[in-house]
């Protein structure tokens, strides 16, 4: 008994049909597929576009030393202070002689400047933000935040449209 039963399994065929699915789906969108499902999904596709202003305080810009002193940590502490009080990043750039950059327009897509991605990820917890960063201070004011579609050519886009035409198919 066990001798045919194992016989019969090892000698068994099985029958396989399939359904190729590569066939079922629309890969490839045309330009007005693309168009027709932005124009129908377009609140829902809307992203946010930054204007922020940034600083990166390290003990040479802010005490003109290299060692991080207790005078650089005091003056740390104050410039939160100042953010607790309300001031804005161009009172505090201007109090302590620091230099910022301003960035515009700024969408978060290749993730490739992390500080520039972190400061995106934080804009909705307020105006001025001091983040500390262990080899340096990251302050930046959200200037401005608008909540609009991206240009429809930019590739990053396109791909996240196509994305989700695929998905809805």
């Amino acid at each position: 008994f066990l001798i045919n039963k194992t016989y019969s399994e090892e000698k068994k065929k099985i029958q396989i049909d399939y359904i190729s699915l590569e066939n079922l789906y629309k890969k490839n969108f045309t330009q007005n597929d693309i168009i027709e499902y932005v124009n129908n999904n377009e609140d829902s596709l809307k992203t946010d576009f930054l204007d922020f202003t940034y600083v990166k305080i390290d003990p040479l810009n802010l005490v003109e030393s290299n060692e991080y002193s207790e005078e650089y940590f005091k003056k740390i502490d104050s410039i939160d202070n100042d953010i607790l009080n309300d001031l804005n990043i161009f009172e505090i750039e201007k109090k302590y002689n620091l230099k910022s950059e301003k960035i515009k327009n700024y969408l978060t897509k290749n993730k490739n400047n992390k500080l520039f991605e972190e400061i995106y990820l934080k804009r909705n917890n307020g105006l001025v933000q001091l983040i500390d960063k262990n080899d340096y201070f990251l302050l930046f004011q959200i200037d401005k935040i608008e909540k609009r579609l991206p240009n429809i050519n930019d590739d990053f886009f396109k791909n996240k449209i196509k994305k989700q035409l695929i998905a809805r198919e």
